[in-house]
């Protein structure tokens, strides 16, 4: 009978029950489910050392301590779940999905995470196995002297009788519990979920969600439309903007702004992540119709405007590589401009790039018509970005975020911090502003205004975006400003797919709303409903939001050969008040 080294696989429980522990007592979650949690924790430990005793006899020694690298780069994917829970009460297969579609060092980029906190995940990932190995040895010479012999079969027969008493606890205790609540506990669990099968009642369509948009229908609507007039058009999209705290105390440029133009009352984007957001503006549509309708000329919307006679010129903070998200927006379509590839300039710094280039294109060409210009601001990302020397209205503030110590208690000072870094982008756009108005451009320009996506500071329990469909993550500001208004604008609710139909709809007086997905805010009968969707990183995104008036309903779409269907989580009462 082989020696066991119990104290190697003792350590290794005591760090994975820990981690539960410790994400119990930070969460909401019911005795019976630590109780469960600490059996899974003993179960997985139990399953990795009958792995042990299984191919120990028959592995060389260097593909033993392979093995048992693997085991700690496991206990290192639970300690990241584990604090990924904590911090934005998302699992680690949360960070695996982005990775699907996007090279590591892009998606690294767009996460904006500081340098000493970048410095640990790399020392991590470096070291972990070989800290692995000298654990593994340490305890070995160790248990040696206090030998405790355990046969395959002893670990078999405990392995089987707590897998029992697993399924036995999930049946009794598990029974009454809601799906879409214990659909949350699954993933504080160290197995990232249960041992038995969820069910979910099923709503079956027997057809398509929605028509595909058909790009040379829409074309051929407004091929024959000739416009005198071509008003410049300049659309804003800032990175993580939430609605409620642009004031006239953090942001009096743009509080004015929409005071004097049009602020929707209730606007949202279509999703809580930054690609799936741009591509519900540029497309107007929902966007589970990401990637599938990604267009080789680039977005409908702005193909339509270049058949109108148009230029597309790009300002950019952000980078377009991320998801591909340059080829699904613009195609080949020629884009001059300024786009930045240099990440090491700040993103305060990028922005501000931006509006001086834009202002010498405007003083050198002075383009007073035809021309479209987007803007992609990005200082408002995490951490949220300002210059050094600013007079900062909004104190005290961290340095920078420690996300390994962060406590409630942390709240005050990151939310100074994004309240600065909106100060200072609507300082940008009190200059945008400005430049106009010298240029004599500001009363013939359309100008629309919008953040991509909201941010949550623990809400429901989350920090930063990407994981809930609440309004913290979805409400974004949605202003917008005409030469004139030839019809009352009526739409109490709007949100990103509707940005676009609003422009052509001004532009050539085409109204029709099946065109897209999105309807024009001039429109007087709209869409009584929004609906907004959960990232799914790389993957096409199936969880949704159905908002009408003060109800929700929550699902997820599942498509099978013969059509779609409509997985709603079981509540008391699956449409409620929001």
């Amino acid at each position: 009978m082989p020696q066991f080294n119990y104290l190697f696989f003792l350590i290794f429980f005591f760090c994975v029950a820990l981690f539960t522990t410790l994400l119990f007592q930070s969460l909401p979650l019911p005795p019976h489910i630590l109780l469960y949690s600490l059996a899974q924790a003993l179960l997985e430990v139990l399953a990795f050392s009958l792995i042990s005793q299984l191919l120990r006899p028959r592995m060389p020694n260097w593909a033993y301590f392979f093995l048992i690298s693997f085991f700690f780069i496991a206990l290192l994917v639970q300690f990241t779940s584990f604090f990924m829970m904590r911090l934005i009460d998302a699992p680690f297969s949360y960070f695996l999905k982005f990775l699907f579609g996007n090279p590591p060092l892009i998606l690294f980029q767009a996460m904006n995470l500081n340098s000493t906190f970048l410095i640990l995940i790399f020392a991590a990932i470096l070291l972990t196995p070989l800290l692995g190995i000298c654990l593994y040895k340490a305890t070995y010479l160790w248990s040696r002297r206090k030998p405790l012999f355990l046969s395959i079969k002893q670990t078999s027969s405990l392995l089987s009788s707590l897998f029992a008493f697993a399924l036995l606890f999930e049946w009794v205790a598990f029974d009454e519990i809601p799906q879409h609540i214990l659909k949350k506990y699954e993933n504080t669990l160290p197995l990232g979920t249960t041992l038995l099968p969820s069910f979910s009642p099923v709503v079956s369509l027997p057809w398509d969600i929605s028509p595909p948009q058909k790009e040379a229908e829409v074309l051929a609507a407004f091929d024959s439309l000739h416009i005198e007039k071509k008003p410049n058009i300049y659309l804003f999209v800032i990175e993580t903007f939430r609605k409620d705290f642009i004031d006239i105390t953090t942001a009096p440029f743009l509080t004015t702004f929409g005071r004097e133009n049009i602020s929707i009352p209730l606007s949202f984007s279509n999703a809580n992540s930054t690609h799936l957001s741009w591509f519900s503006i540029f497309y107007s549509q929902f966007p589970y119709r990401w990637p599938e309708e990604t267009k080789v000329k680039g977005a409908i919307p702005l193909q339509v405007l270049k058949n109108l006679g148009y230029q597309i010129y790009l300002y950019s903070s952000s980078d377009f590589l991320y998801f591909n998200m340059e080829n699904t927006l613009f195609g080949k379509m020629e884009r001059p401009g300024l786009q930045f590839e240099d990440r090491s300039i700040p993103a305060w710094k990028r922005d501000a790039l931006l509006i001086e280039t834009f202002e010498k294109t405007m003083t050198q060409n002075s383009p007073s018509e035809g021309n479209v210009f987007l803007f992609f601001l990005d200082a408002t990302h995490s951490e949220y970005s300002f210059p050094d020397d600013l007079d900062l209205p909004f104190l005290p503030i961290k340095k920078e975020i420690n996300y390994l110590t962060f406590q409630q208690k942390d709240l005050p000072y990151i939310k100074n911090r994004y309240r600065n870094a909106i100060h200072y982008v609507d300082s940008l756009m009190g200059k945008f502003f400005q430049i106009l108005k010298e240029k004599g451009l500001y009363e013939e320009a359309i100008i629309v205004v919008t953040g991509d996506h909201g941010e949550e500071f623990f809400e429901e329990g989350a920090l930063f975006h990407g994981t809930h469909l609440n309004k913290a993550q979805t409400n974004v500001p949605l202003l917008f400003k005409y030469p004139t208004y030839p019809w009352k604008v009526t739409a109490e609710m709007a949100s990103h797919i509707d940005i676009f139909p609003s422009i052509l709809h001004y532009l050539t007086g085409n109204e029709n709303p099946t065109l897209f997905d999105g309807q024009s805010i001039f429109l007087p009968h709209r869409r009584p409903y929004r609906m907004a969707m959960l990232q799914n990183g790389g993957l096409k995104p199936t969880d949704f939001v159905l908002s009408r008036g003060d109800l929700e309903v929550r699902g997820k779409f599942v498509k099978e050969r013969e059509g779609y269907y409509i997985v709603i989580p079981l509540q008391n009462d699956p449409i409620k008040p929001i």
